[in-house]
Parts: C-alpha cells; structure tokens; sequence
C-alpha cells in the first residue's frame, strides 16, 4: 500500500526557489513533498485516496526553521502558571496571580511568568507584596525574560532561605536582600532561579513533558518544523541531558512534532574548552535519533543590558550590586570557538551590546585566520548593538 498523500489547493504556494518562486499546489506522499507546480500537473502524483486540503485563499509555506528557542526547557516552563504578559500596574499584577491561585486550589506552587521589574519601586518586588495575593503556598514567578525570579514569603521558608544563604555568584547571580539581610523575594539570574525552582519541584520527568506540551506540541501550528533548542538551563547545575535523552526517546516512539538540533551549554569561566567539546562529541555521538541531533555549543558573553545598562566594563546594577559584565572571557571564548570549529561542530553565543559584540567577532575571526571558515557556522544571539564598522561580519 503506497503512503497516505495530501495535496493543497486553493492559494498561493511559496517556494523559496527564486526562479519560481510562486505555484498552485503542493502534493505530500508520506515524508517526501512529490509535486510543487501548477494544479494541472498534480494529478499524475495523487491517486484515489489521496487528501485534498484547500487552503482557502491562503498562503503555503515551507516550514520555519527557528534559529534560537528554549521549547524544550526553561521556555516550556516559563509557560505553566498565570500570565502576567501586558500588565505593569503591580496592583492588577496582584489582582491577576490573587484570582489564579483561587481557581487552582489543588495546586501546591503557584508558578506564572510575565512581570518586568521595572513596574515595581526599585526595580525589585518584594515577598510581602507577593504574599498580599499568595500567602498559604509557596508562590514563585519568572519575569518576562526568565532573568528574575519573584518569590512569597511561603517559598522563601521551603527552600530554605534565611540571611545566612549564601549568593551563588555575589553581585552577578544572587538574592536581592531587605535591610535586615533577609531575601526580599527577588532572585537574580539563573543560578538563585533554578536552585529555588528545584526546590519547589518544578523540574520532575512528568513536570517538563507538561511544560513541553505548551511549547513543543503547538509548535506545528505556529509553522515551526524544526528549531536549536539554545539552552536548557533545568535545575540547579542546569544538566540537560536527561531533558535531550527524553526528547529521544518521545521521538523513538513517534512523538515529537518537530526537528531539535541541541546544545551544550558552557556558562563559567573556570569551564575547560577541552572537556566541553568532549561533552558535545559525546552527546552527538550517544544522544541522537531521526529528528534529535546535539551538535552545537553555547555560551554567552554579556554586556550587563540584561540588568538594564550596556557599558562593556563593570557597573552598578539593581540595589547599587556590581553586575559583572561577563560570564566569559575573550581568551576563553577564542579558545572554545577553535576547539569547537576543529571538533567539526558550531558555536552559537548570547551577546547583547557592542562590548560583547567586540569580543565575540574577534574570537570568531581569529580562529578563522588561522584555521580558516571551513564548514563552520558560528552564530550570535540577543545581540542589540552591533558596533560601527562590523555590521558586515554578524552578517
């Protein structure tokens, strides 16, 4: 029996050919796009059976391969909870989180995403203000960007947190304190975040195939066919392998609805170049299937925008801290963008303003006049100013 076929009709197809670049219809036979052309032509390629879809006037595409994503991790989790997105009045904030605890009554955390902190007084929320609509259960919610982490009076007491805590990275990845010391309710940055959220139960099997349904399962209907899952980041020492192993094993048994090229994620400069590439040719080698294949590296360069100032040297961020611009230096970064390139894999790094900018084209351009381009594609990611003069090479 020859595979399931389907031809769309009815508008207009674009092809991304140049020297054709509209037709009438598509035919699919099983995996394989069989006919791209005038209806006319379509019926040597259908057969009785075949479906016919009619797109109704709009518009085929080929399927949208998204170059940077998190739809599998921390992206999937900032989506479970209340939806903050399109408020910044703190009190219809509160309103907002006050009404979703009460319709879920069963549910032991309240989690949600969507506040900025330049909404409240400081550019900090507190844990009393959270308590005001959370009081009962711990309540812990990501700001737009995932950067920060609002969190109750109830959460603080259940993971532990006291004026003894220690910051993990003092001034770059830390809890904001009140003036007695003790965390205010605001946790800074990634590693503050996942150790919380950690506690508080968030990253079980169960809890980020959940997650993933909001994500990875309408990712179709939004035209994505495939997509770099740039960063995990699950759990306090932010390990994503057993996340990619899972995505094997969905994909094995016929559900995963989309092509994920994966990451490893360097973040530290006391992280060995070396043993990151033997990570990556592991993972490649090890974690894989038809439509799951781990062959990129990542890691970031900042310039200090994400904490709302952009100058590449240090600077006074929230609560007068020293906000360290990077998490990696240009040495560091030139000596993982060589080692990944000779390993035959790429680089993709988080930049965010023209210091950083600086660093990372230098370092990419260095390996590339000793070794030269290759098959390499290095990318950059988040950037938001580019330099005068080097516009060309993010090109």
């Amino acid at each position: 029996m020859s595979a399931q076929s389907y031809l769309l009709r009815g508008g207009q197809v674009y092809t991304m050919n140049p020297g054709r670049p509209w037709a009438q219809c598509v035919v699919v036979r099983g995996r394989m796009i069989t006919y791209v052309g005038p209806e006319a032509g379509a019926a040597s390629f259908t057969d009785p059976g075949t479906e016919v879809i009619d797109v109704d006037g709009g518009m085929v595409l080929p399927g949208f391969i998204d170059a940077h994503n998190h739809l599998a991790g921390s992206g999937a989790m900032a989506k479970l909870g209340v939806d903050l997105n399109g408020l910044s009045d703190p009190a219809e904030i509160l309103a907002r989180i006050a009404g979703y605890a009460a319709s879920c009554p069963g549910s032991a955390v309240i989690r949600g995403s969507g506040w900025m902190a330049a909404y409240f007084e400081n550019n900090s929320p507190t844990r009393e203000m959270l308590d005001e609509a959370v009081s009962d259960r711990p309540a812990a919610i990501l700001s737009s960007d995932g950067h920060d982490l609002w969190f109750n009076t109830a959460a603080m007491h259940a993971c532990s947190l006291d004026r003894g805590t220690e910051d993990p990275d003092p001034g770059a990845q830390y809890y904001v304190r009140d003036a007695a010391g003790w965390p205010s309710g605001h946790a800074v940055e990634v590693a503050p975040i996942m150790t919380m959220l950690a506690a508080l139960g968030a990253f079980t099997k169960e809890g980020i195939r959940d997650a993933q349904e909001l994500t990875l399962a309408p990712a179709p209907s939004w035209g994505i066919t495939g997509y770099l899952e740039a960063g995990i980041l699950l759990g306090p020492n932010q390990n994503s392998e057993p996340v990619y192993e899972d995505l094997v094993e969905r994909d094995n048994a016929g559900q995963l609805p989309v092509r994920i090229v994966g990451t490893v994620w360097t973040r530290q400069g006391d992280d060995d170049p070396a043993s990151v590439v033997a990570t990556l040719r592991d993972w490649n080698k090890r974690i894989k299937s038809e439509h799951v294949t781990i062959s990129v590296q990542k890691m970031c360069r900042r310039d200090g925008l994400q904490r709302r100032r952009a100058p590449p040297r240090p600077v006074r961020g929230q609560q007068g801290r020293i906000t360290r611009p990077d998490d990696l230096p240009p040495d560091h970064i030139e000596r993982q963008v060589e080692l990944t390139q000779l390993a035959g894999f790429d680089s993709h790094i988080h930049i965010d303003a023209d210091g950083s900018a600086r660093v990372v084209l230098d370092a990419i351009e260095a390996v590339q006049r000793r070794h030269g381009r290759g098959t390499a594609r290095h990318t950059v990611c988040h950037n938001t100013i580019v330099p005068p003069g080097r516009r060309e090479a993010v090109r």
